[in-house]
């Protein structure tokens, strides 16, 4: 017999469905804001209640400026000094950092997630904090990592997003890049799926199709197909196979549509996920690159709409689907 999860994202909304199997998180986690953002954000990632999450406790890498580095540091100690488990020791000081910003950290995800499996580790100063924390998640089999990046005011600043992109680049499963959100918390989750014409669409929705998402989600599929002569014929076809791929979405309650756009797929992705307001926005690692030998790296276009997203973006790779 299957069993049952209840979840309660709200009073008003209760979704009973049959539970995956336990996803596998790794969270680094440096005590910064997009560290902090990185947590608040896995309340509204769609993930099961009972999932495994390792919290990896590193040194401050996120922030992008001198300024936000020092304003992190200086965050570190206060919390440190405020916690009664600071001795004032210099030499101990590091590892009692990790202490306390470990337990915050735990107590924030069981928080949200009362039967997650948490557990926490140090990470030792590195010269490459990014390295360390792609080798983590390959010795923890870690099926996505979150990370966290402030909102750039521009595609063309990317230090806002930098240190996340570069755990994209190399990572071998799904990453997702969380965002500030100013949503309403039992507000509606919105979701955009980017797809386009080269690559297989069943994937990436079953990545999604794989996640516990409250009743009344709503799930935008948007296939972006490069300007050109338009085959009627071919793009019914075509709506008709996401669709087909899409029923266990909809039998799960969530709100779902298709469109059919020509143009720029970053450009495109961009302005419909601003124009919802949304959450999230999934894509493949691939997506838009061309030619043998891409299956595993960031396209371009992938790094184009991290950086210009309002939003948090998923970026999904095989690894992560899982049936």
């Amino acid at each position: 017999m299957s069993k049952v999860q209840i979840y309660d994202e709200s009073p008003q909304r209760v979704l009973a469905a049959v539970e995956p199997n336990r996803s596998k998180v790794l969270i680094p986690y440096d005590g910064s804001t997009s560290g902090e953002t990185a947590i608040d954000d896995l309340k509204r990632a769609g993930l099961p209640q009972n999932f495994e999450a390792l919290i990896a406790v590193t040194e401050v890498w996120l922030p992008s400026s001198p300024y936000e580095i020092t304003r992190a540091v200086t965050a570190r100690r206060l919390k440190l000094l405020t916690s009664g488990l600071s001795s004032f020791a210099p030499a101990m000081r590091d590892c009692e950092e990790q202490r306390v910003l470990s337990r915050e950290a735990e107590d924030r995800i069981r928080s949200l997630f009362p039967s997650a499996n948490v557990t926490t580790e140090a990470m030792q100063e590195s010269a490459s904090v990014i390295s360390d924390v792609v080798q983590k998640a390959k010795s923890y089999g870690a099926e996505l990592i979150v990370l966290g990046a402030q909102l750039s005011p521009s595609p063309d600043i990317t230090d806002y997003a930098g240190p996340s992109l570069s755990v994209a680049r190399a990572a071998h499963c799904s990453v997702r890049i969380a965002r500030p959100s100013q949503r309403v918390v039992h507000s509606p989750i919105r979701i955009v799926i980017g797809l386009d014409e080269t690559h297989s669409m069943e994937g990436i929705i079953d990545a999604v199709s794989n996640r516990l998402w409250p009743i009344g989600t709503n799930i935008d599929v948007v296939i972006i197909d490069e300007p050109g002569p338009r085959d009627p014929v071919r793009e019914s076809q075509r709506i008709r196979t996401v669709e087909e791929l899409l029923s266990k979405l909809r039998a799960r309650g969530s709100n779902v549509s298709v469109a059919l756009k020509y143009g720029e797929l970053q450009e495109l992705l961009l302005e419909h996920a601003k124009d919802i307001s949304a959450d999230c926005i999934f894509i493949e690692a691939d997506i838009r690159a061309h030619g043998p030998g891409t299956s595993r790296e960031l396209s371009n276009v992938a790094q184009s709409v991290v950086l210009g997203a309002p939003c948090s973006v998923e970026i999904v790779r095989p690894f992560y689907f899982i049936g």
